[in-house]
């Protein structure tokens, strides 16, 4: 698949630089893809980049020039290619903030045993 040989080209990219930067940014980018197929066929690719390095330039398209000046229009191509949509959706993600009421009233008793008013735990999400 031309996009995961894109990716692979990236991932590459990142790790043999001789830019610390870059490589601190391929130690946090990490790539996931759905088991399910999407609309129509489609792939999902998330990429979640933790920890960010401050004031870095994560675009594709630079890195890969970077590290790729004689091939890039070909690699670009290829991963602009393969967008399902017309293009990358950004996102920015924030925690969700925890359920209990307060973090003390969820805190178990001395004896192990479940705070008062902190839910049984069969109720507690599966992790």
């Amino acid at each position: 698949m031309d996009f995961e040989t894109v990716l692979a080209k990236l991932r590459a990219a990142l790790a043999d630089s001789k830019d610390p930067v870059r490589n601190q940014q391929g130690w946090g980018w990490k790539i996931f893809k759905a088991a399910e197929p999407g609309p129509n066929g489609s792939v999902l690719y998330v990429f979640v980049i933790d920890p960010a390095v401050k004031g870095a330039d994560y675009g594709v398209a630079k890195i890969l020039s970077e590290a790729y000046p004689n091939e890039v229009m070909e690699l670009y191509r290829m991963y602009t290619g393969a967008f399902a949509t017309a293009g990358q959706t950004l996102i920015n993600l924030q925690p969700v903030p925890s359920l209990n009421a307060t973090p003390s009233s969820a805190a178990p008793a001395s004896d192990g045993s479940p705070a008062a008013g902190a839910p049984p735990s069969s109720a507690a999400p599966k992790r």
